[in-house]
């Protein structure tokens, strides 16, 4: 494909928008299967780390792990941007907002 100039601010692209102006509905994410995921025993770290309890209400039930900074969005799978939540507020934190 030939490049072209984007229509918001010039600079060539592949399409109608350079990378930067490019519809984020437009933008190529990784699908989630193609993601790696943190290891077992890193889950298990970090649940331990956190006392074995969801971070924002204390259930000791349904545990997982979430990434604070979601991974399509660039975060990694530091211990720092993982945390525990139950499956009640995981479905929060995703429903609700990041």
């Amino acid at each position: 494909m030939p490049f072209t100039p984007c229509i918001r601010c010039g600079a060539l692209g592949t399409g109608s928008y350079c990378d930067a102006h490019r519809p984020q509905a437009w933008r190529v994410r990784p699908s989630p299967s193609s993601r790696s995921r943190p290891s077992p025993a890193q889950r298990a770290r970090i649940k331990r780390r956190d006392g074995g309890r969801c971070v924002r209400c204390g259930s000791t039930e349904r545990l997982r792990v979430h990434h604070r900074k979601h991974v399509a969005d660039g975060g990694g799978h530091d211990d720092a941007n993982l945390v525990t939540l139950c499956d009640a507020c995981h479905g929060v934190e995703h429903v609700g907002g990041r």
